[in-house]
């Protein structure tokens, strides 16, 4: 596996972390239980719902949602009562029919995974700088050298 890869897939794991937190807190607000991110069909139906967003955040909402819905409909998912064990959820619909509600959540989603973006590479590039500043300067030197002969 490649680094740009690997890197990739921690970027999308942290901010759909992150992302989930903010749903989770959602749900508790109505009486519905946090989302479980151990559970595979979990992950797997919080990283498509917003792996659009993660990869251009200038992407449309209703662009997003097709994007998902093509996805989880090709994996298995289906229209129906929220249950991640029977991979159905009522989001399993066109735009169009989406209620209100649903759709000022991809408003709020795409706002999150920006900001999470942000964290996760000013954090990143802090961590990088911090790596070269503690590195001694001779092991630079002697790998340029040796990188160039």
């Amino acid at each position: 596996m490649n680094n740009g890869y690997k890197e990739q897939e921690n970027k999308v794991n942290v901010i759909t972390y992150i992302l989930s937190l903010t749903e989770s807190a959602h749900r508790f607000s109505r009486g519905l239980p946090p989302f479980d991110l151990t559970n595979v069909t979990t992950a797997e139906f919080m990283v498509n719902k917003n792996l659009a967003f993660i990869e251009d955040g200038e992407i449309p909402y209703r662009k997003a949602h097709e994007i998902f819905l093509e996805k989880m409909l090709q994996d298995g998912w289906r229209p129906g009562p929220e249950d991640f064990n029977a991979r159905t959820h009522p989001d399993m619909i066109p735009y169009d029919q989406l209620p209100k509600e649903t759709k000022e959540r991809y408003a709020f989603s795409a706002a999150i995974v920006c900001s999470a973006k942000e964290f996760y590479d000013s954090i990143r590039a802090e961590m990088e700088e911090t790596i070269l500043d503690d590195c001694p300067a001779h092991l630079w030197d002697r790998n340029i050298r040796n990188a160039t002969h």
